[in-house]
């Protein structure tokens, strides 16, 4: 570094302020970037893996409480009662729906895709069965209601609460997918930190060892001066 013993007092502590400068706002522009890296994979976790379960998880819980109330009413006698599970059936395929339309906004993968066209291309079946069963059992075709339910109706219900589960499954296998890829974002954006961390008290180490090194000369330059 002879060129450094060259230069007048105040270039070197210019100098010396310059390169503390540069390692500081190095060290805090990559640790802003790992700390922005992380914040958009835990945006895009939550947006793309967790709520597409959280949708999922509902539209199944829906869709047995639907099948819970077109049990109820067959099973009823009492009208107004039956009218009430009609209310409700309504409800639950309402927010099925509702459900099922947001998770397909999150659905980006082939496998979720084809399981998802095949679960509404079921569901849309039930729905005619579930229309069918209703009109019977207000119309107090008790027998043919449950003729129906127990029939077509209940092997369409099996194979709709498998196409959930299904995706239900595959949904959580991405999450696994994703947090282990967040989690090694993760790890690699702190070992970042922590080298150029080193990295910056290693050279400042160098010039607090450079500066008590040549301290008698500094001082006489500057009384020089």
């Amino acid at each position: 570094m002879s060129w450094f013993n060259n230069l007048k007092i105040g270039a070197k502590i210019t100098a010396s302020f310059a390169i503390a400068l540069v390692l500081m706002a190095t060290f805090g522009i990559a640790s802003s970037l790992n700390l922005k890296n992380l914040a958009n994979d835990n945006t895009e976790f939550y947006s793309e893996i967790l709520l597409p379960i959280e949708h999922i998880s509902s539209a199944s819980t829906c869709f047995q409480r639907m099948r819970g109330n077109l049990r109820d009413i067959i099973l009823d006698n009492k009208m107004s009662d039956m009218l009430n599970h009609q209310e409700r059936i309504k409800y639950f395929q309402d927010n099925l729906k509702k459900d099922l339309a947001e998770f397909e906004k999150t659905i980006s993968n082939p496998e979720l895709s084809a399981e998802y066209k095949d679960l509404t291309s079921k569901l849309a079946m039930f729905e005619n069965d579930n229309n069918k069963i209703q009109m019977l059992a207000l119309s107090r075709k008790k027998n043919e209601a449950l003729q129906l339910m127990r029939g077509e109706a209940f092997q369409l219900s099996q194979d709709i609460d498998a196409s959930l589960k299904k995706l239900t499954d595959k949904s959580s296998a991405l999450a696994k997918e994703k947090s282990d890829g967040n989690m090694k974002a993760a790890n690699f954006a702190i070992n970042l930190t922590l080298v150029l961390l080193l990295l910056a008290a290693l050279i400042a180490a160098f010039l607090i060892a450079f500066f008590k090194k040549n301290i008698s000369g500094i001082i006489e330059g500057i009384l020089g001066e």
